[in-house]
């Protein structure tokens, strides 16, 4: 080994700026999936609103003494360190996962079930279903559209 190719003169980030961004990010109150504990035991998940580009964003600030763009050459804290701890160090994701079902999907899918066992027509109740789900689907087209165009805040009525 001679050394070739390698360059220890890299900039560091300081415990204390580390250990900012992991208590910022556990301040963002990520929550369990409560229907798929079973199979994502660790998993915590932020709502899909969330992005790390704005969590990173947040971040600065909150903390502008590790802005990168304050001139300092050590403890900045860059878009990419951000994403790299986000992703490595925690279990979180944004989205929740979609094996939650809202309050609606799950008392229509509870209908279905006992007009099913009583040997009754539920054609109604899967219609009820159909319509909520394309309700649904709109309003995630909806939120993926705002998420992709940057917005801060969604608002439907």
């Amino acid at each position: 080994m001679n050394g070739r190719g390698r360059n220890a003169n890299h900039p560091t980030v300081n415990l204390k700026a580390k250990n900012a961004v992991r208590q910022f990010i556990l301040e963002q109150q990520p929550r369990e999936s409560h229907y798929s504990r079973a199979s994502n035991s660790e998993k915590l998940y932020l709502p899909a609103t969330t992005t790390v580009t704005t969590l990173h964003r947040l971040f600065l600030d909150q903390n502008p003494q590790w802005n990168p763009n304050n001139g300092l050459q050590y403890n900045k804290i860059t878009y990419g360190y951000f994403r790299k701890n986000f992703n490595e160090e925690f279990n979180i994701s944004v989205g929740y996962p979609r094996s939650d079902l809202c309050n609606t999907c799950e008392l229509i899918h509870k209908r279905i079930e006992v007009a099913r066992e009583e040997n009754r027509t539920f054609e109604n109740l899967r219609q009820a279903q159909l319509s909520h789900w394309d309700s649904a689907e709109t309003f995630y087209e909806e939120m993926r559209r705002c998420t992709t165009l940057g917005a801060e805040y969604l608002v439907l009525c």
